[in-house]
């Protein structure tokens, strides 16, 4: 079996676009996990700023 490659047409991707504002809350989101796990293993290993 063979699967082609998949684009996605220019209409699509304009329909499906995410305001800045939506993009930014994403990227604070993840910025923010990544922070809290980071704290976290630090905490755990005793590791000292």
């Amino acid at each position: 079996m063979r699967v082609a490659d998949v684009t996605p047409s220019e209409a699509a991707m304009i329909e499906l676009e995410a305001s800045a504002e939506r993009t930014q809350w994403w990227q604070d989101r993840v910025r923010k996990t990544w922070s809290a796990g980071a704290d976290e293993i630090i905490s755990e290993m005793g590791w000292h700023w």
